[in-house]
């Protein structure tokens, strides 16, 4: 069972995409075929700070035949596309893209090589880890791309796992500081995009039913990105940066902001953090709705408060592998 759909505001975004200058779209695709019995595909771009999905693709068996119809059907609803760039996340789809949209600039996306990594070194169940430069390589691999990259290359153990990757550096490594400025915000783009796709779905009822992720998407999620692309104000915002960095590390070092935090229950769901006895310097975080009364909480929608206060539910080191389990949050 395969469905496709992109409603009368995505064909409109689709064609504000190709009409406008807002930067690359990207494609992204989430669940597990094997654990959760679908997968969900989406293609989308970023407007200021606002992520926008163009269409959604739910599929219980992924065919590339499939994923090229899909790709064709968005592609024909303008008969003259511009070129424009796109990062995908595998090099199969990669080399998909060429005969469906021939002038674009199809590269493949930082996030997907820097998981790869991050789940092999950082993640991995296997009797003998690797050793500490090549951990803190991996953990420094957003902020540090290049150079952490090339340290890892000596690493046999990893060069055979990875080795499609590795091989294929000429195709997707950005060869130009523009490229590069781009590569790097692939990272932060598809981050926002999974945390907001987990975020939404948190609601859902307890099950691994497709039916609900379809609700969700097209009754939750697409109203709200319409609601909030309708009252923009200012269209050309500069993206801010989501560091996903402390939540994807693999381990769970405490911000040195709250090391030293005490704790006091107010009754309910509220917890009242402070950094002395008098609680002179304090904030409220409230664990129900996952909220922290911070600047910082305001700004990007999560603080060092609220992971600190909730370590094992929506803010969490391991975050990426939480992901998977979104039919289930």
């Amino acid at each position: 069972m395969s469905f496709g759909f992109w409603t009368p505001f995505q064909q409109e975004m689709w064609s504000y995409f190709l009409d406008v200058h807002t930067g690359p779209c990207f494609l992204d695709a989430a669940f597990d075929l094997q654990k959760d019995g679908f997968q969900l595909w989406t293609l989308f771009f970023e407007l200021g700070n606002l992520t926008v999905p163009i269409s959604f693709m739910v599929t219980t068996s992924l065919t590339m035949k499939l994923l090229y119809d899909w790709l064709s059907e968005i592609a024909s609803f303008r008969p003259k596309v511009p070129k424009k760039t796109i990062y995908v996340n595998t090099m199969k789809a990669h080399e998909l893209i060429g005969p469906i949209l021939p002038d674009w600039d199809v590269r493949y996306a930082k996030y997907y090589i820097a998981q790869e990594l991050r789940e092999l070194v950082l993640r991995s169940d296997c009797a003998e880890p690797y050793d500490a430069s090549v951990i803190s390589s991996v953990q420094s691999i957003n902020s540090n791309f290049l150079s952490s990259f090339k340290a890892l290359l000596p690493v046999s153990a990893i060069l055979t796992k990875m080795n499609y990757i590795f091989s294929m550096v000429s195709e997707w490594l950005p060869k130009t500081t523009a490229e590069m400025a781009l590569f790097d915000h692939s990272a932060d783009a598809i981050s926002r995009w999974r945390y907001q796709l987990w975020m939404t779905m948190l609601g859902r009822p307890s099950n691994q039913r497709v039916d609900t992720v379809l609700y969700y998407l097209h009754s939750v999620f697409i109203p709200g990105v319409e609601k909030s692309f309708r009252e923009r104000k200012d269209q050309n915002a500069s993206p801010i940066p989501f560091n996903m960095d402390g939540m994807e590390h693999g381990s769970s070092p405490l911000h040195k902001s709250v090391c030293e935090l005490r704790t006091k229950p107010l009754g309910g769901s509220l917890v009242c953090l402070s950094e002395d006895r008098e609680l002179a310097q304090k904030v409220i975080v409230d664990l129900d709705l996952q909220v922290c009364f911070c600047e910082k909480f305001m700004q990007s929608k999560t603080c060092p408060h609220l992971v600190f206060c909730m370590p094992s539910a929506i803010h969490h080191p391991m975050l990426p592998r939480l992901l998977h389990d979104i039919p289930r949050a």
